[in-house]
């Protein structure tokens, strides 16, 4: 298995992981899910996407940027529960990584609008830098996922 296809299936596989380990419920748990498998349906449509389909893969990028939107917000949601239990080392950690989160999605979202005002020449440059910045957005969840799960079941 390639290194592109390996991160197709851990990346939206962890997202959804960080969901649950961050909120409650199983009903909650399902519509994490869901919105994994929306995750990874939307990179993957992303990649296919010729130039001639630009706005269906805006479209799908969209869709991509909202799902890791709203991992972000859980993120923040969870350490807003949690602020009275943390210690001021995890508070700044905590901060920190959302913030530097919050800088790669900027990133992507920079990348988006390439994406909505690209030329067919500069297509697959585009589409791919986005890409890229959406794996390298995945790669910091990655990360930052087993952080926030292991405080998660220390509380």
């Amino acid at each position: 298995m390639n290194t592109r296809t390996y991160r197709k299936l851990l990346v939206p596989a962890v997202a959804g992981v960080m969901t649950l380990s961050l909120s409650a419920g199983a009903a909650l748990a399902d519509e994490s899910k869901s919105a994994s498998e929306q995750w990874t349906e939307s990179i993957e449509q992303i990649q296919a996407y010729g130039a001639d389909q630009k706005n269906e893969a805006v479209d799908a990028s969209r869709s991509a940027a909202e799902a890791i939107d709203a991992r972000l917000q859980q993120m923040e949601n969870w350490v807003a529960r949690n602020w009275d239990k943390l210690s001021e080392e995890a508070r700044e950690d905590k901060r920190e990584t959302i913030s530097d989160l919050r800088r790669q999605r900027n990133d992507l979202a920079e990348w988006f609008g390439a994406m909505k005002h690209s030329s067919a020449e500069s297509w697959e440059e585009v589409k791919g830098g986005f890409v890229n910045a959406y794996n390298t957005l995945g790669e910091k969840f990655d990360n930052v996922m087993n952080e926030f799960k292991s405080d998660d079941s220390t509380q």
